[in-house]
C-alpha cells in the first residue's frame, strides 16, 4: 500500500500533500538507483570477465601461432610460416585491443 493511500489526503494540507509525494518519488529514486547500479557493476563485473578470457585465449592461440611457425620454418615452408605470423599478429592485435574497449 502506498504512503499516499495510508495518509488521509483530505484531511493534509495542500503543502503536506506535495512534500509527502515529493518523499515518496525521493523513495523511488533512490530504490531505482540503487538496482540501476547493481546491474551496473553486475554488467561490469561479466564484461571484465569476457575481456579477461579474451586475453587468455589469444594468449594460448599466439603460443600455439610461434610454436607452429617455428616448426613451419624449420621445415622450409615459407607460406605457412607467414600465415602463422600473421594469425599471431591479428591475436596480439586482438589481445591489446579488446581489453581496452
Amino acid at each position: 500500500m502506498s504512503i499516499l493511500k495510508r495518509a488521509n489526503v483530505f484531511s493534509m494540507t495542500p503543502r503536506e500533500v506535495q512534500q509527502r509525494v515529493a518523499k515518496t518519488g525521493e523513495e523511488a529514486s533512490y530504490i531505482a538507483g540503487n538496482k540501476t547500479e547493481a546491474i551496473q557493476a553486475l554488467t561490469n563485473g561479466i564484461v571484465d570477465s569476457t575481456k579477461g578470457a579474451v586475453t587468455t585465449h589469444s594468449g594460448a592461440r599466439v603460443g600455439t601461432s610461434v610454436f607452429k611457425g617455428a616448426k613451419d620454418y624449420a621445415r622450409g615452408d615459407v607460406l605457412c610460416t607467414g600465415l602463422c605470423a600473421t594469425s599471431g599478429f591479428c591475436e596480439t592485435a586482438a589481445k591489446n585491443v579488446v581489453p581496452l574497449t
